[in-house]
């Protein structure tokens, strides 16, 4: 298991804290957010992952944080530690299709599979598009070897391993999107 990459956020407390300031009109309580390793970055209703770093921001009322963590960091050894692999893969296929080279097992926990609204596809493929370190910009850089099209172009320089799959970065390659 890697190390945290805020170790002095491990405990939920301590991230509990860091929403001193969170802002009157978020929708999602600071609760839910520390309980699923989040933390507040102190912008707007930007939050952190304590273990994997990946941030969220833009909640809305029927988000929940836990499942959004799986959903955008499958990857995150904390998450995983907390729900499992195979609920993991079955919020993975729920959203994206995919399952991750894991079977899905159906359980009480599982996530019931729904068709997407077309407003929901919309909203889906926007996140989707969005920067996962800066939650700002549009993605437009690939990592090599991996593949993975998941940061803009301010954000890529700072980072040594790819923040899904963490595999090293070998170089990189710069995408439009038309």
């Amino acid at each position: 298991m890697d190390d945290p990459a805020h170790p002095d956020m491990e405990r939920e407390w301590a991230r509990l804290s860091s929403f001193r300031y969170w802002p009157l009109h978020a929708v999602v309580q600071p609760q839910k957010l520390a309980g699923a390793g989040f933390f507040y970055t102190g912008h707007r209703d930007h939050v952190r992952c304590f273990y994997c770093d990946g941030g969220l921001r833009n909640w809305e009322v029927d988000n929940n944080p836990l499942i959004d963590h799986a959903k955008w960091f499958p990857r995150c050894e904390f998450v995983q530690h907390v729900l499992g692999e195979s609920y993991i893969a079955g919020v993975q296929y729920q959203y994206f299709g995919t399952q991750e080279d894991e079977v899905v097992q159906e359980s009480e926990t599982s996530p019931a599979q729904h068709r997407e609204t077309p407003e929901e596809q919309l909203h889906r493929l926007q996140e989707e598009r969005m920067c996962k370190v800066c939650m700002d910009n549009q993605v437009s850089i690939v990592f090599v070897p991996c593949g993975h099209l998941v940061v803009c172009l301010e954000c890529a320089p700072s980072l040594a391993e790819c923040p899904i799959c963490r595999t090293p970065i070998g170089g990189t390659v710069r995408t439009f999107m038309s």
